[in-house]
């Protein structure tokens, strides 16, 4: 709930959805006016119970969700967008640790984190992205992650 938290500072509403109970109740505990923690699953959520949203944020989120597409379609279609869907996303990529490529070259198990079912090059990035019907606007590597504003076509 941090990033969540600091987000708030800068606009009207804001949402942070955690799927882990423990660290829900971490979070909630930071909950004001115009922050709100939900204990769900973001990927089963019902977004239309929310208010109007100008932006999602999904840092370090995408890489834990095995249906990548299906989840990024569902926000598309069922959040009430301001505009039209608008991203912030924040991910990992596969080179950020020579490790990582060292074992996939041997074919061994080579996720940092075995929670990911994906670790991303810029162009699977960009194909998973544009396959959506989303375009990246904005796009940065810093320390081995990419950070992306990706916004409807």
């Amino acid at each position: 709930g941090q990033m969540t938290q600091k987000l708030s500072h800068h606009v009207l509403k804001s949402y942070g959805i955690e799927i882990d109970r423990r660290l829900y109740e971490t979070a909630k505990n930071k909950s004001s006016d115009n922050l709100i923690f939900i204990n769900a699953d973001a990927t089963q959520y019902d977004y239309s119970n929310l208010q109007n949203i100008d932006c999602v944020t999904l840092s370090n989120v995408l890489e834990h969700i095995e249906d990548r597409k299906t989840f990024l379609r569902s926000l598309n279609l069922n959040v009430n967008w301001v505009n039209k869907p608008h991203y912030l996303i924040r991910v990992p990529m596969i080179d950020r640790h020579w490790v990582v490529l060292l074992k996939k070259q041997y074919r061994v198990e080579y996720r940092l984190d075995k929670t990911h079912f994906i670790e991303y090059t810029k162009e699977i990035f960009y194909k998973e992205i544009e396959s959506v019907g989303l375009v990246v606007k904005s796009f940065d590597v810093r320390w081995g992650e990419i950070y992306a504003e990706i916004i409807k076509r």
